[in-house]
């Protein structure tokens, strides 16, 4: 395979690789390419290419426009301005739709694709464009959502699922093979949580006063690999490990 976009370079004697490339879309496509011939890879948190002139750092910045619908209009003004986004203009199109346009960071824009569609339900249009680098805007407010990342290897358990969807959207169902390190569902708070999916409920021989209630799951979100790139931008590396992708483990 032959990418003149892609810069490869090599991190503690060829055991990793730095991948440059030019935004999310080249990542994903590059991975998928990978994953088709057969390989299997471990992806880390993406990251922009920063610049040093003189004692100040540089980082990229872009020009987003987005035309939605004005009932998401607070929200998506809402979700850019968390992400320190700045509004340069903002009009009404003949059609009704509301056409904003921002001048944000790019590590900003991170994983908001996916979550910009999920806001306007699949009918906003979003266009993004380098503009220039500027100084280094600091640090990005912390998340609001974590993930749940499974302990162990195994089969996952419906019991399990029943009482880990109370804290956010599950990504597997019974039946699924999940290994450690593996992320299994959404968060609804701003951390990371290590959960147990293989967990089976406890068999004695004591009857219970009641029935035991039947088991009711809710629908799993089909996650896709761009928003799995925006998993990684949430997770804490402190203490979690790296995403796993390969034509094994996500088919």
């Amino acid at each position: 395979m032959v990418n003149v976009g892609i810069k490869v370079e090599e991190v503690d004697k060829g055991e990793r690789f730095k991948v440059s490339g030019r935004g999310e879309l080249h990542l994903e496509i590059l991975i998928e390419t990978m994953r088709r011939e057969g390989y299997e890879m471990e992806v880390s948190r993406p990251q922009v290419i920063l610049k040093k002139m003189g004692e100040q750092t540089l980082e990229p910045v872009e020009m987003v426009v987005v035309e939605v619908s004005g009932l998401y209009q607070g929200a998506v003004m809402q979700a850019l301005g968390e992400r320190k986004a700045q509004m340069k203009d903002i009009k009404t199109l003949s059609s009704g739709d509301i056409r904003m346009e921002f001048i944000i960071t790019s590590r900003a824009l991170i994983g908001f694709r996916s979550e910009f569609l999920l806001m306007t339900r699949g009918s906003g249009v979003m266009c993004q464009n380098f503009l220039e680098y500027q100084v280094y805007k600091g640090e990005m407010p912390a998340r609001q959502r974590g993930v749940q990342v499974s302990m162990g290897d195994g089969k996952v358990v419906a019991y399990a699922l029943w009482n880990l969807q109370e804290r956010g959207d599950m990504f597997v169902v019974p039946g699924d093979m999940v290994y450690e390190g593996m992320i299994v569902g959404i968060y609804n708070k701003g951390v990371d949580i290590v959960v147990n999916p293989q967990k089976e409920k406890k068999l004695s021989n004591m009857r219970s006063s009641t029935k035991d209630m039947a088991i009711q799951l809710v629908p799993r979100v089909r996650s896709t690999l761009s928003s799995r790139l925006s998993l990684l931008t949430m997770m804490n590396w402190s203490r979690l490990p790296r995403l796993i992708y390969g034509s094994e483990r996500y088919n």
